[in-house]
């Protein structure tokens, strides 16, 4: 199931009141989350950011909401992207972007005066990210980390032991060894594109195909 936002407006006149309130409907267009919020994104991978009477909720797609912050105000948000949504924040007339991940919790505080800055600077949580959900984290690494090459090698390690839990994953659903290499290579090749993406580092050393295989026998025996 898929669902879209969708605005009304309202007939509440009051000094503060809400001209206009958000919720969410299915592709037939009937309506499964009440409108109610003052602001909301667009779901990406099941989540939503919605912001209601001044606080930022986590939602789903069965409308449970899981709460984020307070902010006593209107607050930016952004929708989840590999991975990350962003929420806005902070002092009156100095609101900044902070990073939440899935579960609802604030990656980063609220460090960034553009959506378009925020990244993720501590290698540790950069590293627990990469082990849960692959290459595609690496978009919101700052390139300053990639710089080093030594810290590139515990990401690979790191996308390695993403890569080994994704392996149950495929022996479970009976996905064959092929399905698998080629879901490697991809997640390599992610990997490399993101790192020269992002201006600071080109990999030199490219796998070979001969040592991707190598890497795919060591992780599924």
């Amino acid at each position: 199931m898929s669902l879209n936002l969708f605005s009304k407006k309202t007939a509440d006149t009051s000094i503060g009141g809400k001209e206009e309130v958000f919720g969410y409907k299915n592709d037939q267009g009937k309506v499964v989350i009440e409108p109610k919020y003052d602001n909301a994104t667009e779901f990406y991978d099941g989540f939503a950011l919605v912001n209601f009477n001044g606080n930022i909720y986590l939602l789903n797609e069965k409308g449970i909401e899981k709460h984020i912050i307070s902010i006593y105000s209107y607050g930016g948000l952004k929708p989840f992207y590999y991975g990350f949504g962003l929420i806005q924040g902070g002092q009156y007339q100095s609101y900044k972007w902070a990073i939440v991940d899935k579960n609802g919790n604030k990656v980063t505080d609220f460090l960034f005066q553009y959506s378009s800055d925020a990244k993720i600077s501590n290698l540790q949580t950069l590293i627990k990210f990469v082990e849960r959900d692959g290459a595609s984290t690496l978009v919101w690494a700052d390139p300053e980390l990639l710089v080093y090459s030594d810290i590139v090698v515990m990401l690979k390690l790191a996308l390695k032991n993403h890569l080994k839990n994704k392996a149950n994953e495929y022996i479970s659903n009976k996905k064959t060894k092929e399905e698998f290499k080629a879901f490697v290579l991809d997640e390599y090749e992610t990997f490399e594109s993101i790192c020269q993406k992002k201006k600071s580092l080109v990999v030199k050393e490219n796998i070979s195909k001969g040592q991707l295989y190598n890497i795919v026998d060591e992780i599924v025996k």
